[in-house]
């Protein structure tokens, strides 16, 4: 399995977010990581790869400045407690109408109507 990871602005306190081919949605274990937070009455359990079980304690959205140019919004970000990564979902992308392509050990995304020659890099292996 190859690991891309997102090509984002860092700050002191923030974590590189993993882009996952495998995730259904995009998901973080550190609220630290979002802009907005509804904790809500949420207790669904996630179960992951490792094949362990996580609690969703709620639902964010954040706006992550990339280093090549431009943001990506993310909304609808799970808050799970005991994630140690940041997940980007490839297929929640795709829901909101992005293409990926992935080649030359780059992500590249471009949206909806335009075209690959507008595609911008947004991670690396």
């Amino acid at each position: 399995m190859e690991v891309f990871s997102l090509l984002y602005l860092k700050f002191s306190r923030t974590r590189m977010w993993v882009i996952d081919t495998g995730a259904s949605r995009h998901m973080t274990g550190e609220c630290s990581q979002l802009q907005t937070l509804s904790k809500g009455k949420y207790s669904h359990a996630i179960e992951l790869g490792d094949n362990k079980i996580y609690l969703m304690k709620g639902i964010g959205s954040t706006l992550l400045e990339l280093e090549s140019s431009g943001s990506i919004h993310l909304k609808n970000i799970l808050y799970v407690l005991g994630l140690k990564k940041n997940l980007l979902s490839i297929s929640c992308l795709e829901d909101k109408g992005d293409k990926i392509a992935f080649f030359n050990g780059k992500v590249w995304v471009w949206g909806k109507g335009s075209s690959i020659n507008e595609a911008r890099v947004i991670g690396i292996h």
